[in-house]
């Protein structure tokens, strides 16, 4: 095929591709005339381009080999002194092959790239001897080296780099399940390659997976500067535009705004790429996908349209653990959308700069990412529809709103520097105390800088948005340290700021709400939390709609509230309704799993134990795959599933699943906690119901201690219950019924008189004083018990087969008989 004949399918091709798909075919007919052979070569080059994949590769290369007829190489070719093993791939300009050194100097394996669409053309030939003369220059850890280069012998140049075997790595990342903050410091070493390369005046302008590939060592190594541009075309012997209009040298996916329109290319295409790259290995989902669009559209999209934040991706495509997920919202979504902004200027200004916000990130520090004012994007969609604005508003109403919008994004602008200038000042202030001379020879602790930051937030001048964050932030940290009281009284008076900042209505003061009914229903104050909850709820439905991951959040919410009230009849169909719409659900791995484990929860108290262990297993199999083994939600799982178990007769399965929960906890929390509390309370049970009384006071008196050490609330919900049941079981009577007296009068004075667990109490007792043979005391209590659970629990509940029983035995015992 001659160059002349190459050129004339070029322009049919290109002439075509900007016709509607149902006419191109008539046209080419009509351009090519009686050329029979020109039309099927043309339409042969279109199928390819419509292919799903990037521009340029397999399918374009393997229509333009056929159509010039060249003969691969194959196994065994010699190219100077290496020789061919086999092909590896294709890329942008070449074909790749796996060879070795035949010359017996030294073996060494290297990847060769042969260009192979060629020609003849003299542009192309400047071309690869620039891209060769790049990867000259280029030496960096995270870069594959140029070892070699030279010409076939049919006059086709290649180059001999380093073979780097191994995956690429999104794929090393789907694969291996890595952790959230293991890709975030890989992707730190590939923006470290990729501002080597900028530093040598060169742009890689096709950065993606497939081009970074992880090496045995496990790092990361960036290939093929095959399309990079030489910003400083003085440093070569040679100089070629490397962007023409019959070539597009890019994939469109991972492609910036700029290079999709043509426009001259900088290091900022490069970022907006990285941008694209760390979208992939996050979410596991492309911010623009082609397979849903046709290449026009996509371009288009490219263009025009916004990326949703990552944290709002659908998470089935992701690798991530839920927990490292939930990670995703702050922080790393501004980090994101930073670099994949349209307008340049908009991103990081270095590949540097990213790495160092990532490496902010991760060490606990502020980033520099924020995300877009409104300002911004009123001036944006105006200068995407200059005309229908001015056609709706006139130009002068267009020219004051752009004033207005000006004065109101540079007051903000003062306004963020001033918030970011208090928050330095306040975290400098506060690790000034681990400074040696105020330290003084002692170790700060973390609790210990906890308590300081917490105090010093009210001293914050003006500046309400950042107390409210800092608020928020150290109310759930202590809430996570299980230190209620105090993480309740910060997050009621940030209830108190959100009001006032943001609105009644707001979805922060929704937040809040949430936040503080969940610790409310852990001081058993049930009507206050439920009306919290509600509140939340309502916000949240009114806002983002039923089916939003954060409407179903405070469902949940509400419906745990009823629950922990003893209203479990009125949680279940909430809870039900909930599981109904597991697409919501799954948004949220894991609220998902909370949901889980509410439903088995619940349906233990109602004494469906079956249905308890059915969701709960459910629960534990999805922690175990998401979790680390160490994870404390994990640790909830398996505590509610042995309490099921247990409740279902297999306690030697239930005590192995509570010693696996007491050892997790004791790692992460370190042994003084509610939740080692919880675990050691239904050790002590299953313990006492294996009849292994000695054991079980053991749990349950160290439970005793520890709730001592961490201050637990007196609502009779500690481990004194079973510690008086393991008392009657040892035939310690008199002292059984001094404990459950105890109980009785704390879950009364705690959770009120009609409380299930109060009546459990009462049904405790009552059994104690037969056995002392109390019988009118115990006739007294055992009517009160009945009363309450009888309203509480259905009637086939194993507690009304317990009063049955009871009623039975005092009824043997009446004076009458």
């Amino acid at each position: 095929m001659t160059p002349a004949r190459w050129e004339r399918i070029q322009e049919l091709f290109l002439g075509a591709e900007e016709r509607p798909e149902d006419e191109r075919a008539r046209w080419v007919a009509e351009q090519a005339g009686n050329d029979v052979d020109l039309i099927r070569q043309v339409e042969n080059l279109l199928a390819a381009a419509g292919a799903t994949g990037p521009i340029l590769e397999q399918p374009i290369l393997s229509a333009a080999n056929e159509l010039m007829a060249i003969a691969p190489l194959g196994p065994g070719a010699m190219l100077g002194p290496y020789q061919i093993v086999r092909a590896l791939g294709q890329g942008g300009m070449g074909v790749v092959f796996l060879a070795r050194r035949a010359d017996r100097q030294f073996q060494q394996e290297v990847a060769i790239k042969l260009i192979q669409a060629w020609c003849g053309d003299s542009e192309m030939t400047l071309r690869f001897r620039t891209e060769r003369q790049i990867l000259a220059q280029l030496s960096h850890p995270n870069i594959a080296r140029l070892l070699d280069g030279g010409l076939t012998p049919g006059g086709q140049p290649y180059l001999v780099m380093e073979y780097v075997d191994g995956p690429r790595i999104d794929e090393y990342c789907r694969a291996n399940r890595v952790p959230l903050r293991v890709r975030l410091e890989m992707f730190r070493q590939i923006c470290a390659g990729v501002q080597a390369a900028h530093q040598n005046l060169v742009v890689h302008r096709d950065i993606k997976p497939a081009n970074i590939l992880i090496a045995e060592s496990g790092v990361p190594k960036l290939l093929d500067f095959g399309i990079a541009k030489l910003l400083d075309p003085q440093r070569m012997d040679h100089t070629v535009a490397v962007t023409r209009s019959t070539e597009r040298l890019m994939t469109v996916e991972y492609a910036s705004p700029e290079q999709v329109r043509g426009e001259p290319i900088t290091t900022a295409a490069d970022v907006y790429s990285l941008g694209v790259v760390l979208y992939e290995l996050l979410t596991g989902v492309l911010p623009f996908e082609r397979r849903t669009a046709a290449p026009a559209e996509l371009e288009r999209r490219v263009c025009e349209e916004e990326a949703r934040r990552p944290s709002a991706t659908s998470s089935k495509s992701s690798t991530l653990t839920a927990p490292d997920r939930g990670m995703l919202r702050g922080d790393l979504d501004n980090i994101v959308l930073k670099c994949i902004q349209k307008d340049p200027a908009r991103r990081y200004l270095t590949a540097s700069d990213l790495s160092e916000d990532i490496r902010r990130y991760l060490e606990g520090f502020p980033v520099l990412a924020r995300p877009d004012a409104w300002t911004y994007r009123v001036r944006k969609f105006a200068g995407r529809h200059r005309w229908g604005v001015a056609a709706a508003a006139g130009f002068t109403t267009l020219i004051v709103a752009s004033v207005l919008a000006l004065a109101v994004f540079a007051n903000r602008a003062r306004i963020e520097r001033d918030r970011a200038e208090q928050v330095s000042a306040f975290l400098i202030d506060l690790f000034q105390t681990s400074h040696p001379q105020n330290a003084q020879g002692r170790t700060i602790t973390a609790r210990e800088l906890l308590d300081r930051g917490a105090a010093k937030v009210a001293q914050l001048g003006p500046q309400p948005e950042v107390k409210f964050k800092l608020l928020r932030t150290f109310g759930l940290v202590y809430e996570g340290l299980g230190d209620f009281s105090r993480s309740r009284q910060l997050l009621a008076e940030c209830l108190t700021l959100a009001r006032a900042v943001y609105g009644a209505g707001s979805l922060e003061t929704a937040h809040l709400l949430k936040d503080l009914a969940e610790l409310t229903r852990r001081g058993k104050s049930f009507a206050e939390a439920e009306a919290m909850a509600r509140e939340s709820l309502e916000i949240r439905r009114r806002k983002l709609g039923p089916d939003d991951s954060l409407t179903a959040e405070s469902r949940n919410t509400l419906a745990l509230i009823y629950q922990d009230a003893g209203e479990y009849e009125k949680a279940e169909p909430l809870f039900l309704e909930l599981l109904h719409n597991r697409r919501v659900l799954r948004r949220e791995p894991h609220l998902e799993t909370a949901v889980l484990s509410n439903t088995g929860g619940n349906y233990h108290e109602l004494g469906d134990y079956a249905a308890a262990v059915k969701y709960l297993s459910e629960c534990v199999a999805i922690r175990r795959k998401e979790l680390t083994p160490t994870h404390p939600r994990l640790a909830l799982a398996l505590i509610k599933l042995s309490g099921s178990v247990a409740a279902g007769g297999n306690l030697a399965e239930a005590a192995k699943l509570q010693a696996e929960a007491l050892a997790i906890y004791e790692k992460v929390h370190g042994g003084r906690h509610p939740e080692v509390v919880r675990t050691l309370i239904e050790m002590g049970k299953t313990a006492r119901l294996s009849r292994n009384f000695a054991a079980a006071e053991l749990y349950l008196e160290r439970a005793r201690e520890v709730t001592g050490a961490i201050g637990g609330a007196d609502t009779g919900m500690g481990p004194e219950f079973q510690l008086a049941q393991v008392r009657a079981g040892q035939g310690r009577l008199a002292e059984a019924r001094r404990l459950m007296e105890s109980v009785l009068a704390a879950r009364t004075r705690g959770l009120g008189p009609e409380h299930v667990s109060t009546a459990r109490a009462r049904l405790a007792l009552a059994q104690m004083e037969l056995s002392l043979h109390n019988e009118t005391r115990a006739r007294s209590l055992l009517e009160e018990a009945r009363r309450s659970l009888e309203r509480k629990l259905p009637a086939n509940h194993p507690d009304h087969r317990d009063i049955r029983e009871m009623a039975s035995r005092l009824a043997e015992k009446s004076p009458s008989r």
